[in-house]
């Protein structure tokens, strides 16, 4: 949890938790048995933006509807409890926890930026979003809430994609085409 210096995003933290929080008011209101958690905490800091999130999350909190779970080490047993999986990030390079996720064949919604984009493909193993819209990420929750045979879809579709991709044997393969590849053309 951390703030954006990000202009066009002042009032969202980089990971999107206040996207989040807003989409889960949302789909509060139309799904009476849903509920939300936010895993992870401030890396630095005093608390006060943990504090805020709490603070614009205080009417699900205090239904009980969303809980801050903190800074946690058992991640397996988080995802494993979980039905969807969210990653609002204005920012993203390669999110180990998406990887993570998809691998439990567990359903994704990402936004579309930075490494998630490789890592969700839209319509096939999750859904993205476009970053800071807490209506599409709703939108995007709600369609696999409401569709089971579409969450079980793409979680066994999510698993086959992160095999492929991050498969060490693969990745070896790419590298060693690309240094080929600059070695023939310092050559030519």
């Amino acid at each position: 949890m951390y703030p954006t210096t990000l202009r066009a995003f002042r009032d969202v933290g980089v990971k999107g938790h206040e996207t989040f929080i807003d989409a889960a008011a949302i789909l509060a209101e139309r799904f009476r048995d849903v509920r939300f958690f936010v895993v992870g905490d401030e890396f630095s800091g005093d608390g006060s933006y943990r504090r805020a999130l709490q603070q614009r999350a205080s009417k699900l909190v205090s239904t009980n509807r969303l809980q801050f779970l903190g800074h946690r080490t058992d991640m397996r047993n988080v995802l494993s409890g979980l039905d969807i999986l969210s990653n609002p990030s204005l920012s993203e390079s390669a999110s180990y926890t998406m990887i993570e996720a998809a691998l439990m064949e567990k359903p994704v919604v990402a936004t579309r930026v930075g490494g998630l984009k490789d890592t969700v493909l839209d319509g096939r193993t999750g859904r993205l979003v476009d970053p800071a819209e807490a209506t599409q990420l709703a939108e995007a929750i709600s369609s696999l809430i409401v569709d089971a045979d579409l969450r079980r879809e793409f979680g066994r579709a999510g698993r086959r994609h992160v095999l492929g991709l991050f498969d060490i044997h693969a990745t070896v393969d790419v590298l060693e085409a690309i240094y080929a590849d600059t070695i023939d053309g310092e050559h030519s």
